[in-house]
C-alpha cells in the first residue's frame, strides 16, 4: 500500500506541478481519517485528520465527486463546519479532496494542495479523477491486506503467551518470555508486575 500510494503521489505532484498531496485512510478502530502517506514526506499535511462525522467525509461519501475549496465556502452543508476546521483548510492550502471509492465505500481521501503555479485546469482535473477511479479498488485491496497482516500478527502473540502462561510455573520466567512476545506488537520500553 505504502508503495502504491507513494508513486501514486509522486505521478500526481510531478506530472501536474503539485506543491504537496496527501492520502488519508481510515484508523482501525475510530474510522476517522488520518495521514498515511504524504508527498512531500513532511509536508503541512502531515498532521491532518477528518473525523468520519465531518460534513466533509459524509459530503465525500454521498456524493462521490472531488470537493474544491470553492465548493467549501458555497455550498449550505458546509456552513455547519467548525471555525477550527475551516482555518485548518486555509491555513493548509488545501485545494482539492477527492473520494476514493470502491464497491460503494470511501476507502480513502485523496488531499491535494495548490499547484506550484496556476489553476487547476479541468484537463488535470479529468486526468486527476480518472487516475484515482483506476487505483481505488486496487489501495483497497492492499489496505485490507495489510490489515490482515497485523490482525494475524497480533493474534499469533495472544496465541504465543498464552501458551507462555500456561507453560510454566516460574512467575519470572512467563514474565519474561511474555514480555518478548509483547513487543513484537507493542512498544515497550519498560514492564513490570
Amino acid at each position: 500500500l505504502k508503495e502504491q500510494g507513494d508513486e501514486l503521489l509522486v505521478l500526481l505532484t510531478k506530472a501536474i506541478g503539485i506543491r504537496q498531496a496527501t492520502l488519508l485512510f481510515p484508523e482501525t478502530g475510530s474510522d476517522d481519517f488520518s495521514v498515511q502517506i504524504a508527498e512531500p514526506k513532511n509536508n503541512e499535511f502531515a498532521n491532518l485528520k477528518l473525523k468520519t462525522n465531518n460534513p466533509i467525509v459524509k459530503y465525500l461519501e454521498r456524493e462521490r465527486v472531488p470537493l474544491t475549496k470553492e465548493n467549501l465556502t458555497v455550498l449550505p452543508e458546509f456552513l455547519g463546519l467548525w471555525s477550527e476546521e475551516k482555518d485548518e483548510i486555509e491555513s493548509k492550502d488545501i485545494e482539492i479532496l477527492i473520494p476514493l471509492i470502491s464497491r460503494d465505500r470511501l476507502i480513502a481521501i485523496l488531499v491535494l494542495g495548490k499547484k506550484k503555479s496556476g489553476r487547476y485546469s479541468l484537463e488535470e482535473f479529468n486526468i486527476i479523477t480518472n487516475i484515482t477511479d483506476r487505483v481505488a479498488v486496487t489501495m483497497e485491496k492492499e489496505y485490507l491486506s495489510e490489515q490482515l497482516r497485523e490482525r494475524e500478527t497480533e493474534l499469533s502473540v495472544i496465541n504465543n503467551c498464552s501458551a507462555i502462561v500456561a507453560s510454566s510455573l516460574n512467575i519470572q520466567e512467563i514474565f519474561g518470555s511474555f514480555v518478548e512476545e509483547l513487543k513484537k506488537i507493542v512498544d515497550v520500553n519498560w514492564a513490570s508486575i
